[in-house]
């Protein structure tokens, strides 16, 4: 919920962000590991439970949006995997930039 929704991230290390499974996985084997995060973009509405958010479904339009994007994280996954989470990381995590 961090990411906007589409947007890809890596990372290493950290910490759990609020999320259990990734609690559980630190809990087993501790916070050393490489992190491929996909957004789904802030709760809305806003008031809904943040469990009941993450887990519901997508809109059709965010679906569509996601839909789009499944090339570019193969990409990214496979960049990971052949040059690893540096070179990953300086070509994945820029910012789009600005209008």
């Amino acid at each position: 919920i961090n990411l906007e929704l589409g947007s890809l991230k890596i990372a290493e290390n950290g910490g759990p962000g609020g999320h259990n499974g990734v609690a559980s996985v630190i809990e087993q084997i501790g916070p050393e590991f490489t992190r491929f995060r996909l957004g789904i973009g802030p709760k809305q509405p806003v008031e809904i439970d943040i469990k009941d958010f993450v887990l519901g479904r997508f809109t059709s339009d965010q679906n569509n949006l996601i839909q789009q994007k499944l090339i570019s994280y193969v990409n990214g996954l496979e960049l990971l995997l052949t040059h690893g989470p540096s070179a990953a990381m300086n070509q994945l995590n820029r910012r789009p930039a600005s209008p």
